[in-house]
């Protein structure tokens, strides 16, 4: 049961409530005017919908009288931008009682939202008022009823800046709608807007075809007050259950778009994670995949959303709404496990990027460490076999092999570790984590810089300046010198 004080606070999401209208507003234009009109769920006759019309929108008859064209004829040069597309209308209707209530048609299919509901406002009642602004379009403005004037059905609500040029749209926070904003007529007080009342566009009693709505009652028996113990009356507007259960529904297609949304901005902070602050972090960053792991689940996201904004378009007309629920709510799950992904692949990014340092360390101690090897094997790769190896006999060589074993064993280790995390094709933080942890073990298993250093020098110090040969016999210089009748060879050491 409903009391005067369920209609006096702003709805609990606003923001829902301005979705939910916003679906069935358009901008409607004639000449040189702009307005709003809503979507009403008028019954098409199947001769009307023959002709191509598929909505008509609620408007003011103040806009309409400034379009151009006859009765129910294309209106030169009017439209109704719906959305982001514009579309032709005819004038279709307006009230001859002097309410500022007209409709006109179109061919666009819109949500419809109910003529008038039947409840009558009373002073304290929030309020929005959809309204249009040059150069912002639709603007919601709350406020609230000030005067009531149960005879005429004429409200008087705060007003707001900027001020409605032409019309406006208004609705309570149950998103009924309660009339249009209207300079016709009586003044009244400075600081309030007029609002001619929904229930004007239905018939006096005993007279008829003067309005846009032929109501199943006439206008004085569309309002009711709320009674302590009202009676149930048939009413054309959907039950509470409907609306909860439609509301329900626009909310789950909500947070799907928004989780879509959030995915879509997840993927680029994915991509700006992947490409470093410095030189040295992005070429750590090179190892993986960024434009694989950061999209990889770009096309079935999409493939969600696709199929959100389709079901979207049913929310107005579905018999089953918390089967759209239960649909939306999945599609919103599976966008959700998404964006997780790659906050793990973001935080694999920063990870990655942090271990720099010590990838560099063990990278550039490698390179070093088979430089110097490289320039021993140079010298020794220029001489026979035999004296080669009789070089190597001696006990410096003993100690480089010593350490190029350690360097090599260290090498494999580096190259293993790396091949791991370029094969990364899943979110893994902790494959990161075990690959600074191999670095730092790798880094550990390195032979000292210094005295490896000294060793190699060590063993290029121990190559005789020459070797000697005589015929096929070759050997080193013994107390540097060679057998009698033996030729010295020149050892180039670089």
């Amino acid at each position: 049961m409903s009391s005067s004080a369920d209609f006096k606070s702003a709805p609990s999401n606003f923001e829902l409530l301005k979705n939910t209208l916003g679906e069935s507003l358009a901008i409607v234009n004639c000449g040189l005017d702009y307005g709003v009109g809503f979507s009403g769920n008028w019954n098409l006759s199947q001769d009307q919908k023959n002709q191509g019309i598929n909505t008509l929108f609620f408007t003011s008859k103040t806009l309409v009288d400034k379009c151009q064209g006859s009765y129910r004829s294309l209106v030169p040069g009017g439209t109704a931008k719906y959305k982001t597309k514009e579309y032709d209308v005819k004038k279709w209707g307006w009230n001859l009682d002097g309410t500022d209530f007209a409709n006109v048609a179109s061919s666009v299919i819109v949500p419809t939202l109910d003529l008038y509901s039947n409840t009558f406002p009373d002073v304290g009642w929030w309020v929005v008022v959809a309204y249009y602004v040059p150069g912002f379009g639709i603007v919601f403005k709350e406020s609230r009823v000030q005067l009531v004037n149960k005879e005429q059905f004429i409200l008087g609500i705060d007003s707001f800046t900027p001020a409605p040029l032409v019309d406006g749209v208004v609705f309570d926070n149950k998103g009924s709608f309660l009339g249009i904003v209207t300079k016709l007529g009586n003044p009244i007080p400075s600081g309030l807007l007029k609002v001619h009342g929904a229930p004007r566009q239905c018939n006096v009693s005993g007279v008829s075809g003067a309005t846009i709505t032929n109501c199943p009652v006439s206008r004085e028996k569309v309002w009711s007050p709320i009674l302590p113990n009202p009676t149930p009356t048939q009413s054309p507007s959907p039950s509470i259950s409907a609306i909860d259960a439609s509301l329900a529904a626009r909310d789950a297609y909500s947070a799907s778009l928004n989780a879509y949304k959030q995915y879509t901005q997840k993927v680029l902070a994915c991509s700006e994670a992947f490409r470093g602050k410095n030189a040295s972090e992005q070429k750590m960053l090179t190892l993986v995949s960024s434009s694989k792991l950061c999209n990889s689940d770009t096309s079935r996201a999409k493939s969600e959303n696709d199929r959100a904004l389709n079901l979207g378009q049913t929310i107005s007309s579905s018999r089953d709404q918390m089967g759209l629920v239960t649909e939306f709510n999945r599609i919103t799950d599976n966008l959700n496990i998404a964006k997780n992904a790659i906050d793990n692949y973001i935080l694999m990014a920063r990870k990655l990027a942090s271990l720099y340092q010590d990838f560099e360390n063990v990278e550039n101690s490698l390179l070093e460490f088979n430089k110097q090897l490289e320039s021993l094997d140079r010298i020794l790769k220029g001489l026979p076999l035999k004296v080669s190896a009789l070089i190597k006999k001696g006990v410096a060589f003993e100690f480089v092999e010593e350490n190029r074993e350690l360097v090599n064993d260290s090498e494999s280790q580096f190259e293993e570790a790396r091949s791991e995390i370029v094969s990364i094709i899943h979110p893994d933080p902790a494959a990161i984590d075990e690959f600074g942890d191999s670095l730092k073990a790798i880094s550990q298993g390195l032979p000292n810089k210094t005295i490896f250093s000294r060793t190699v020098q060590k063993a290029i110090n121990s190559i005789p300046a020459y070797y000697c040969k005589k015929g096929s016999y070759l050997a080193l210089p013994k107390n540097a010198k060679c057998v009698i009748g033996a030729t010295r060879v020149k050892i180039e050491k670089g």
